[in-house]
């Protein structure tokens, strides 16, 4: 019995462990020209020296612009 709960657990293991390397495979494969048709604004968060900072940029993160950073003084 034990025996077969090991072996439902292993295949249940390498199914997930192959679809998600498919899953990942497929998702790699996208055009990047479609990047380059976007317009408008992102606004994203990036650590820089450890530290938490707000960039904007164009749809096409061609013009990076750093909009806020702050060093807390807190314990994180």
């Amino acid at each position: 019995m034990k025996r077969k709960i090991i072996i439902g657990f292993l295949i249940v293991a390498v199914i997930s462990v192959v679809s998600f390397k498919l899953f990942q495979n497929s998702t790699s494969n996208i055009n990047p020209e479609v990047i380059t048709d976007l317009v408008g604004t992102i606004y994203f968060t990036e650590r820089v020296d450890e530290v938490l900072t707000l960039f904007k940029s164009d749809a096409s993160l061609q013009n990076k612009t750093l909009v806020y950073s702050h060093k807390g003084k807190g314990n994180d």
